[in-house]
Parts: C-alpha cells; structure tokens; sequence
C-alpha cells in the first residue's frame, strides 16, 4: 500500500537562512516534523522522500521561481507518479504578487503568504541574536 501524504509533517524551501530557521521553529512549537530545504533540488528530493502535508516555497527561490518550479518540476513529477497531493502548498513572497501570479497559483491550488519588509527584519534580528548568544562564552555560564 502506498504511504500517504503526512498532515503533521511541513517542509520549507526557502534559499534564506534566518527565515528557514525561524519558521521551522514556529512550526515545531506547534507540534509539526519541519524538514527545510535551501535550493530547488533538496526540495523536491525531501518533498518525494518525506510526503510533507504541507509546503512551503519561496517564490524567489534562489536560482529559481519557486511557482515555476511547482508547476513545471513538482506537478509533472507527481502525475508522473500517479500521485494525488491533497495537501497544501503555499507561496511565499517577500513582494506584493502580480496578478498574473495569483491566477497561476490559485489554478495549481496555491496559498499565499506575504513575507513582510516587518517580518523578514524580525526574523534576520532574532537569527542575529541566535547567533550572539551561542558564540558568545558567558550565554553558556548562567552565572554570568
């Protein structure tokens, strides 16, 4: 019997450190298994090994466009395989979509999540802070 698809299982493609990092923390604090990917290959290997209920794929990905990319190597890939993924994918964009966009995710059965200037600005200042800390001798001695 085929395995299906994991509802409690997300995996982010995102080719930004910080936002991979935080969000796949916000998403273990909810209960989720968090696999990440930083380039279009990782994601769909993890994507066809893993079977995530959820995705999430930056639109500017990299090398990449994270909708090309889903509709012209994932989709086909999956019927290739005869598979129905009912799970949800969204895009994320740091940049208000054009509406030619919106159409083409909205026919693949997209969601959008926008990645705010605010965001993406709180999530490179926690990542800096991550950072101090841990590279920081005394964060280790709660004496200090």
């Amino acid at each position: 019997m085929e395995r299906k698809f994991d509802r409690k299982t997300i995996l982010i493609g995102d080719d930004d450190a910080p936002t991979l990092r935080v969000l796949g923390a916000i998403c273990k604090t909810r209960g989720y298994t968090v696999f990440t990917a930083n380039n279009a290959g990782d994601l769909k290997y993890i994507f066809f090994r893993e079977r995530p209920g959820k995705l999430f794929i930056d639109m500017d990905f990299g090398k990449v466009n994270g909708l090309d990319f889903y509709e012209y190597e994932m989709v086909p890939a999956m019927l290739a395989k005869n598979w129905q993924y009912d799970g949800m994918v969204t895009l994320l964009t740091a940049v208000l979509a054009q509406p030619d966009v919106i159409v083409r995710a909205h026919r693949l059965g997209m969601r959008f999540s926008n990645k705010t200037r605010q965001f993406i600005s709180r999530v490179h200042a926690v990542h800096t802070e991550e950072m101090l800390l841990h590279n920081n001798a005394f964060a280790a001695c709660p004496s200090f």
